[in-house]
C-alpha cells in the first residue's frame, strides 16, 4: 500500500478524533457522503484537492498536516494567532504582526520548522 496514502489516513482519523467528531458529522459538514469519508480513513479512496480542504478547515488543521508523516506534529493544532501571545510573551507584537501577514502556506512552513526544533531537543 501507499505510504502517502497510509499517512493521510492516520493523520485524518486522528485530527477527526481529536474533533470529537464521528465520520457522520464530519462528512455531513464537509458535504460528502459518510461512506466516501470512511474509504479515506480505511485508505481505500483519496478526495479531490477541494474535498480535502473542506476537510482541513472542519478539523481546524492545515493540509500539509494531513499529508505530512511528522509524528512530532501537535494532533490538534490551535490557530497560530491564538497561540502567539503565549509563545513570544512580551515580543509577541512585533512577531504577531508579522506572523499574521503571512500566507497559510508561510505559516506551515514557519510550524514546521518549530516542530523541527522542539524534536532536535528530544
Amino acid at each position: 500500500m501507499n505510504q502517502n496514502k497510509i499517512v493521510f489516513s492516520k493523520n485524518l482519523k486522528r485530527a477527526r478524533k481529536q474533533k470529537k467528531l464521528t465520520q457522520q458529522e464530519l462528512s455531513d459538514k464537509v458535504g460528502i457522503k459518510r461512506s466516501a469519508y470512511a474509504y479515506y480513513e480505511v485508505c481505500k479512496s483519496e478526495p479531490n484537492l477541494e474535498v480535502l480542504k473542506k476537510i482541513a478547515d472542519e478539523l481546524e488543521v492545515t493540509v500539509d498536516y494531513l499529508l505530512t508523516d511528522n509524528d512530532n506534529v501537535a494532533e490538534k493544532p490551535e490557530e497560530y494567532s491564538d497561540r502567539i501571545p503565549d509563545i513570544f510573551g512580551e515580543r509577541d507584537d512585533d512577531i504577531a504582526e508579522k506572523l499574521r501577514d503571512l500566507s497559510d502556506e508561510q505559516l506551515d512552513e514557519v510550524a514546521n520548522f518549530i516542530n523541527y526544533l522542539s524534536s532536535k531537543n528530544k
